[in-house]
């Protein structure tokens, strides 16, 4: 801390040392620089002197008292920002200086011989004098040799330092750091006893300490003092001592020097403790800043103060003061720190001129806190620390917090908003922090208001080492930034990326685990960006997840399918949603394992996905368990193209909908998407234990050889709708694919819908009973257009019911001259005459002449004439769903037969369980209104629904209904929530339409009038989204009561074989553990789930899918081949690796291919 007299003395001439030392020279001091860009550059020839020891091997030479050596000190490398002391060598000063030849004293030391030279150890001690706010770190010896020489370097050690010592230095008017290293080595040089030190040798220097270095002259000056020499016994550690050390001889000489830039100036935070409490743990920030104008060369032990720290005119000045904070800063006042920079700064960009960016250096665990009432703006500042994260910059209830165009960076939680707290974050880099903006769970129920006034511009990056977590953390530690944003409990988060007048400024997250977490939290999202979100053992690579309760709306807007850049990049999964109301659309989702994952657990859940473009390995939309709630999945364009085999879970697919079984008041819709299948074994469109959903105008093309691809795939989906679609191949070769399947799924209807090329068009699949096939435009095929049951096997039942006269159209190669012999338009696989009529198909070749199909067996389809009857498809798409159906009148044939109870199924796999689920399946049909009241007041059904009332199946379907409840609303009641939800989407978009004005152009823009302007909006998506969070929890269902209704009923059961006891015992588990939202199951219940899940399904019924759907949750990967059900096949039996067993041999025809599969055993 010099002042200007002795600065003065060392440019005339300098000062001469006490002494004690042995001889006279004049030191050297070393010139840092006090701004970020300097130029430092001197040499200094320096007599070192030794105290001779004239004892040793080598005595043919003569003494040398003194040695002349050349120190050149090199200019200072690094990022010249004049940081505090890092373990990063990155963030000190290096410095570099060279010792040239010189013979050094004889001492009496002991050489070795090695490939014919004499190889003389040695040991030499560095000792550094520097002021007690410098330290220095990192020394390294990099040596040269000359012709005929060599220098084995050793080892270089740091021994000792010594802090704040009263030296007698020259120009030390501080206490003293003296730092020492050992440098151990081998030379040889020609035979002598010479020793060659020549080589480079380099250090970093460190600031330790702030508030009392600065002086503003641009003379300021480092002193630094150099001893280099030998102790008595280089190996005795106990004259490792502080008195031998700098009692060794010192460099000395004569010096030059280039003025240099003032070094950037810390106000220690410690200043604001009261004398009486050094260490206090809190500062008032008022009692760091000046109540004054002042005099710059006088008070920089202080802050500026706040019309001078705010006025952009001051910048230059202010740039001479940062903060170092190693407490928690108390922001009672309004305040800024604002630099003259005049771009948004960049890590490692060289800047030129005269700016500097302002710094607030935090100690491990610093906080700051901005308390209510108070603004605290940072403009062009760097928040960072060392080696250790800080705690965090606290907003306050009604505190204000200002950042734009800073650098922020080393973060716990880097922004923490409390309830009430307003933020106006625009056009800064959050690099390494835990998380950059953070919000704590509401203690109260319901959520919480904060305000954003702005968030645009932002950049999210892990650029650079990712630090250590301070003492008082204790959660989990991980190796890079945990999330870019986690906020809890707020009823509104805007994101918009609208900057200045209303331009698009991206929102940026690059490199994270996670990229936003929104836990019961209104999200909106738009103009923004979020790549490189993988798995790295800690995390699943989300880039957005909503985890939600009740009716909380999000919106996330992407920038639309043609964007130049996708908006979600390089993922494992691009959007994860559970619960809510979420609105999803124009988003580019690119190179991701899921595209949009989506699943509820509560009594309704919006999910309206629209106009998005994804490219996924694995799935491109999926829903994976619980309740399906109102889905709307309307025109997206999705690309499926795996780069590895997943697991059976995974099989890739354009659109998965899985659920449980309950019906939801309106159906799930799968409309006008466009799903593109690169690789094997993909679906386009998949849809399990959903029922109701609609299929339609969709179209799904796959462009690969796949064996196993499903355009359009519906299973154990009652009451399914696929119409207009359009399934199809770029190629024609012999692979097993198919263009729609319908598995197990009553009551649905296939209709108008486009096939080719595949090899089968339309599969039909068990029981399918009171489905229609209508008006489907059947193209070639190379095995069969429509085909009900498995090529090659007969051993299942498969039906649909008659059909009459539909107007299905078959391509004319089907039969006609030079169709291939192995192609049939239809074919029915089962060989029993009662099983393939009931499903008869009745045409009219006369009505509809461009009917043209072979069919086997030939008399499954019966000529008959129409009557003008024959089903043609609408000219364009009709809006309803029921457009096709009105109740019958009088029963079918086959449903007489189920009625009635005659063995119609018999010497069948499973026949008792096929005769049960038929009539489950018709009492369903009759509930849903399949037949008319005429209809149901004959004698054969009126019996038939009494008895089925009072039987297990009544009693299940009750419990359905009961658990439709929790599913789905009322239409008077969705209504009340669609006009809320409706509000405020208009508010947040009014909203985002006033935010296009930046908060920060006060030149341009009348802030007062802006958050006046802003407030009836705000207030709007407040008090809506309040509203519909009261809603909810009136129109909520007590579950709780619900299930203890179920388990009562479920008590009346007594089954316990397939397929009641199997039912029974799903719904069970999906009253006390699904609809509880409890995904925890114990060892037994795991067994048994997982048991029931490898029955075959003819055998279990529908429960068997719902155990599949549920194991999928905790043991994905499993895989159910349906086709190779016998008797003897459910359940598999799969024993331990280890458990020797006797050899045996299983044969498993597939039926699916014409291969046998042997397994040994």
């Amino acid at each position: 801390n010099l002042n200007k007299n002795q600065i003065s003395s060392v440019f005339s001439g300098g000062a001469t040392l006490n002494n004690r030392f042995n001889c006279d020279y004049k030191s050297f001091v070393l010139f840092c620089s006090p701004k970020i860009y300097f130029t430092l550059f001197f040499t200094i020839m320096s007599f070192i002197c030794f105290k001779p020891n004239l004892s040793g091997q080598c005595n043919g030479l003569d003494e040398v008292s003194c040695v002349t050596s050349g120190i050149n000190l090199m200019p200072s490398q690094g990022n010249k920002l004049g940081l505090p002391k890092c373990n990063n060598e990155n963030d000190g000063l290096k410095h570099s200086f060279q010792l040239a030849d010189f013979e050094l004293p004889r001492v009496e030391r002991d050489g070795f011989f090695y490939e014919g030279g004499f190889y003389v150890p040695d040991t030499l001690f560095f000792v550094f004098a520097l002021p007690n706010w410098y330290s220095i770190d990192n020394l390294e010896f990099n040596p040269e040799v000359g012709v005929g020489e060599e220098v084995f370097f050793q080892d270089i050690d740091f021994i000792a330092s010594y802090n704040d010592v009263d030296s007698d230095y020259p120009y030390q008017t501080n206490l003293t750091n003296i730092f020492v290293y050992r440098i151990i080595l081998n030379g040889f040089t020609a035979d002598t006893c010479e020793i060659y030190l020549g080589g480079n040798y380099t250090f970093y220097l460190f600031r330790e300490t702030f508030f009392d270095s600065g002086n503003w002259s641009s003379h300021n000056v480092i002193p630094f003092n150099f001893h280099l020499g030998r102790l008595a016994n280089n190996s005795d550690e106990t004259l490792y001592t502080f008195n031998n050390f700098i009692d060794l001889p010192m460099a000395c000489g004569e010096y030059e020097l280039k003025a240099v830039r003032h070094q950037n100036h810390f106000v220690h935070a410690q200043f604001g403790c009261e004398v009486a409490d050094p260490d206090c743990e809190e500062v008032l920030l008022t009692d760091l800043i000046l109540p004054f104008f002042f005099d710059i060369d006088d008070y920089y032990y202080y802050l500026p103060e706040p019309l001078v720290a705010c006025d952009r005119s001051y910048a230059p000045v202010n740039d001479n003061f940062n903060l170092f904070l190693d407490r928690t800063l108390i922001v009672d006042t309004d305040y800024c720190f604002i630099s003259d920079i005049h771009q948004k700064f960049i890590w490692d960009h060289p800047f030129g001129g005269n700016v500097n960016p302002r710094f607030i250096y935090m100690g491990p665990d610093a906080k700051i806190i901005i308390e209510s009432g108070n603004t605290f703006t940072l403009e062009r500042t760097i928040v960072l620390s060392c080696d250790t994260l800080w705690n965090s910059i606290v907003v306050e209830d009604g505190a204000i917090l200002n950042i734009n165009e800073s650098y922020i960076r080393d973060g716990l939680n880097a922004i923490h908003v409390k309830p009430g707290g307003i933020l106006n974050i625009s056009r800064n880099i959050f690099d390494a922090n835990h998380i950059s903006i953070y919000s704590e769970n509401n203690p109260d129920p319901g959520s919480y208001d904060i305000e954003v006034r702005g968030f645009y511009g932002n950049e999210f990056v892990n650029n650079s080492d990712f630090k250590e977590y301070p003492d008082s953390y204790q959660g989990s530690k991980y190796e890079r930034p945990f999330a870019a944003i986690q906020i809890r409990d707020i009823t509104n988060f805007p994101m918009t990326g609208m900057g200045q007048l209303g331009e698009v400024e991206y929102n940026v997250i690059d490199n994270m685990m996670y990229g936003i977490m929104a836990y019961r939290t209104g999200l909106n999202l738009s103009n923004y960006q979020i790549k490189n979100i993988r798995d790295d053992g800690y995390g699943i690579g989300v880039a957005i997840l909503l985890e939600q309760r009740g009716f909380i709306v999000s919106e996330i807007v992407g920038s639309g399918k043609g964007a130049q850049y996708p908006n979600i990049y390089n993922c494992d999964y691009g959007i994860w949603s559970h619960n809510g109301l979420n609105y999803f659309y124009d988003n580019k989702i690119e190179d991701v394992g899921l595209g949009i994952s989506l699943s509820n657990s509560q009594a309704l859940s919006v999910n309206s996905i629209y106009d998005n473009s994804i490219e996924a390995e694995w799935k491109g939309i999926f829903h994976g368990f619980g309740r399906i709630g109102i889905m709307n999945i309307r025109n997206n364009d999705i690309e499926i193209a795996q780069t590895a085999s997943p697991p059976y879970t995974l099989i890739p697919t354009g659109i998965y909908l899985r659920g449980f079984g309950p019906n939801p008041l309106l159906p799930p819709r799968i409309m006008e998407n466009n799903v593109v299948s690169k690789t094997d074994g993909e679906r386009g469109i998949f849809v399990e234990s959903v029922a109701n959903t609609r299929i339609r105008e969709n179209s799904l093309i796959s462009e690969h050889n796949t064996f196993g691809y499903i355009g359009i795939g519906v299973e154990n989906s009652p009451n399914a709708l696929i119409d207009y679609n359009t399934t199809s191949s770029t190629l024609a070769e012999d692979y097993m694919a198919t263009g729609i399947l319908l598995e197990n799924s009553h009551r649905s209807r296939i209709n108008c819908n486009s096939t080719s090329i595949t090899r089968l068009g339309i599969n039909i699949l068990e029981s399918c009973d009171g489905t229609e096939i209508k008006g489907n435009e059947i193209g070639k095929h190379h095995d069969a257009g429509l085909l009900y049951g498995y090529l090659n096997s007969s051993a299942h039942v498969h039906i649909t019911g008659e059909q009459h006269h539909h107007g299905n159209i078959w391509d004319p190669s089907y039969g006609g001259p030079g169709a291939p012999s192995s192609s049939i338009g239809a074919r029915h696989m089962n060989t029993f005459s009662n099983i393939y009529e009931l499903s008869r198909f009745f045409v009219d070749e006369n009505e509809n002449p461009d009917f043209i199909t072979t069919r086997h067996p030939v008399d499954w389809f019966r000529d008959e004439n129409a009557q003008g009857r024959t089903w043609e498809c609408p000219e364009n798409r009709p809006e309803g769903d029921w457009y096709d159906v009105s109740p019958r009148d009088v029963p079918t044939d086959l449903d007489i037969e189920i009625a009635t109870g005659k063995p119609f199924i018999e010497n069948v796999q499973f026949e008792q369980s096929l005769d049960y689920i038929s009539k489950r399946n018709l009492y369903h049909r009759i509930l849903e209104g399949y037949y008319s009241s005429t209809a149901l007041a004959l004698p054969v059904l009126d019996t038939f629904v009494t008895n089925m009332e009072s039987s297990s199946i009544g009693i299940f379907f009750g419990i359905l209904k009961d658990l439709s409840i929790v599913s789905s609303l009322d239409s008077l009641q969705l209504g009340e929530i669609d006009e809320r939800v409706g509000k405020i989407r208009s508010a947040v978009a009014e909203l985002i339409a006033i935010d296009s004005i930046a908060w920060l152009d006060t030149a341009a823009v009348d802030t007062a009038q802006w958050l006046i302007d802003r407030q009836p909006p705000l207030d709007t998506i407040g008090y809506y989204s309040v509203s519909l969070q009261n809603y909810y929890e009136a129109v909520e269902p007590d579950v709780s009561s619900l299930v203890s209704s179920i388990n009562s009923a479920l008590t009346e059961i007594t089954a316990t074989s397939p397929p009641e006891g199997v039912e029974k015992y799903m719904l069970g588990i999906i009253a006390n553990k699904v609809v509880m939202d409890d995904w925890e199951f114990n060892t037994s219940q795991k067994n048994n789930i997982n048991a029931i899940s490898e029955y075959c399904p003819a055998y279990g019924g529908p429960g068997v899918y719902w155990a599949r759907s549920i194991r999928s949750t905790y043991d994905p990967g499993q895989v159910y081949n349906d086709t190779l059900c016998t008797e003897s096949w459910a359940p598999r039996i799969v024993r331990p690796v280890e458990v020797e067993e006797p050899i045996t041999v299983s044969l498993y025809p597939n039926p699916a291919q014409t291969t046998i599969t042997i397994e040994f055993s």
